[in-house]
């Protein structure tokens, strides 16, 4: 059963996808989060988003980025504390 999404990415040429602990509630804010990644590391050369069976645990915010999901609060992430791939 699908609960989130994940955002995977490609360094290499070894055909391995890379991938970490970020979940997704929609497969929109787990592509605009992979996205963002790919724009930001140079070795990157291929996205994907896959479905998990985890919580999400992240959101996206179009303003803020990348916003941890915690007991009710939400707590932004600064770009240099993100949790990378």
């Amino acid at each position: 059963m699908t609960n989130s999404y994940a955002p995977e990415v490609q360094c290499d040429h070894s055909g391995k996808w890379y991938g970490n602990a970020l979940r997704f509630a929609s497969e929109s804010e787990a592509q605009k989060n992979v996205r963002d990644l790919a724009s930001r590391w140079t070795l990157v050369h291929n996205t994907r988003v896959v479905p998990s069976e985890d919580p999400p645990n992240y959101r996206w915010d179009d303003t803020l980025g990348l916003v941890r999901i915690t007991g009710g609060d939400d707590k932004h992430v600064a770009p240099d504390h993100t949790a990378t791939l």
